[in-house]
């Protein structure tokens, strides 16, 4: 369920998206980030020619907002192999940080590649924060410049798979389409340079690699997903260096042309510098049953352990209802939704709560698309050992073509976090809001560039973690 970035085609319907905003202070004079997902990503990314040549696919995750390893909003490639997925990891923002793109740009004509592509990438951004670790009182105002070199590559095993893979859209049928097996990584490296406070200069990494093997009626995926980031964070108030790795397995058996039975397993990394480190495996069963090619019903059962730094550990259940249904091409609605059961050896204790994720997309006319997400869910804190926080937001987006390859977009988003009481006075709730306007404009099939104005806001009953902060930023880019 994954902070974001996203992008939008010639039609103004946007690319990826990551659905958390992470942006707080820190004093580590330290700019490169050693080890850590680094060492995980180039030697996959270098390995991928070696690998068998008919054995991989994927299925793309979507996001909600706040999503824990994201489900960030649909996730809808169309002519891009870009692959940028939000991975929350326990964070509380759902607004974008300062480092990244508010826009990727198409790639060109995919029809003269083969059944390989390869899409080098770059951005370039200019950010001007009010606010960049995000304080209450003493407000810090800087200018930020982002480089983001990156590669994105994919293979399938025929090249009828590759053009449906990068053509498609959200389809009416909810039974997925035979896309054959392929493999699709994408890799960026983030330079971020600050005009006044240096120390906080940085170089991040973000890497994915998705692949699928698709058989008669067992399909079988893997994600990876690493992270080396510095952003902002609401649960600590303050700028952070985090390290976060998120892997999944996933297996589906077609048992009819009705029924289907799912199986994955997830786990989570998450290593933000001098706070709490987190480790959280997972395993859920589902089965669905397709009552119309537009109409799915299905329940699911999730079961897992979550290892918390100088805490006890946790763990939890969930039992699921699951919908899918869409109306033509128009509007599309995926809920899930049901009660989470966490027990806990530490002060935390037990707790019961409703958790859902919610997600609809509404196209009135061509051009137009109108976008819903909405998510409760339950996370540890990054800050305070024995302390969890109870999430619920919604979030509202509109992107319109008004002409040419010209797009306006407006997005905004409210969320509560509710943290347990541990001891008497730490109650505390946090009220956070942001707005983001945005213009893009495709002044070609391989390069755009956008403006984009934010303004978030948080309101917390711990009065060190209120703040206001505004953000305008400036970007172009560029895709082979």
């Amino acid at each position: 369920m994954n902070p974001i970035a996203h992008a939008c085609n010639s039609d103004g319907h946007r690319v990826s998206e990551a659905g958390t905003c992470l942006t707080p202070s820190f004093p580590s004079e330290c700019i490169l980030l050693k080890g850590g997902p680094v060492k995980i990503i180039l030697p996959l990314l270098l390995g991928i020619a070696t690998l068998p040549a008919t054995t991989f696919a994927q299925e793309l995750p979507s996001s909600g907002p706040g999503a824990t390893p994201v489900e960030p909003e649909g996730l809808d490639l169309g002519r891009s192999l870009l692959v940028s997925e939000a991975v929350q990891g326990g964070a509380t923002d759902v607004a974008q940080p300062a480092g990244e793109p508010v826009a990727l740009t198409e790639a060109g004509d995919a029809s003269r590649r083969g059944r390989w592509r390869v899409a080098p990438h770059f951005r370039a951004k200019g950010t001007y924060d009010d606010n960049i670790f995000i304080q209450s009182k003493i407000k810090v105002a800087d200018y930020i410049g982002t480089l983001e070199p990156g590669i994105a590559l994919g293979f399938w095993d025929s090249n009828e798979a590759r053009e449906r893979f990068l053509e498609r859209r959200r389809s009416a049928a909810l039974i997925e389409h035979d896309d054959g097996s392929f493999v699709v990584a994408d890799y960026t490296a983030m330079l971020l340079g600050f005009a006044k406070t240096t120390s906080q200069n940085s170089l991040d990494h973000d890497g994915t690699l998705d692949a699928q093997w698709q058989f008669q009626k067992l399909t079988l995926g893997a994600s990876l997903h690493a992270e080396a980031k510095s952003e902002t964070n609401t649960d600590v108030g303050a700028r952070v260096r985090r390290k976060t790795v998120t892997a999944a397995f996933t297996a589906s058996y077609q048992i009819s042309d009705k029924t289907r039975f799912g199986f994955a397993i997830h786990h989570r990394t998450n290593e933000p510098e001098n706070y709490l480190r987190t480790v959280e495996w997972s395993g859920e069963g589902s089965l669905d049953y397709a009552i119309s090619p537009n109409t799915r019903f299905g329940f699911g059962f999730t079961a897992g352990r979550v290892q918390v730094e100088r805490s006890a550990d946790q763990t939890f259940q969930r039992a699921l209802a699951r919908m899918d249904y869409s109306l033509s091409e128009k509007v599309a609605v995926e809920f899930r939704g049901g009660v989470e059961f966490r027990q806990s050896g530490g002060r935390v204790g037990d707790q019961t709560n409703p958790v859902f994720d919610l997600r609809a997309d509404w196209t009135p006319a061509p051009g137009t698309r109108i976008g819903l997400e909405a998510t409760r869910h339950v996370e540890p804190s990054w800050e305070r050992p024995d302390q969890d926080y109870t999430l619920t937001g919604v979030a509202l987006s509109f992107r319109q073509t008004i002409r040419g390859g010209l797009h306006f977009s407006v997005e905004g988003g409210y969320h509560v976090a509710e943290y347990s009481r541990t001891l008497p006075g730490e109650a505390r709730t946090d009220r956070y809001f942001f707005v983001r306007p945005a213009l893009l404009y495709n002044f070609a099939t391989w390069g755009n560039a956008g403006v984009t104005f934010e303004h978030r806001r948080n309101e917390s009953d711990r009065s060190s973690s209120s703040f206001r902060n505004n953000q305008i930023s400036v970007e172009i880019g560029v895709t082979y």
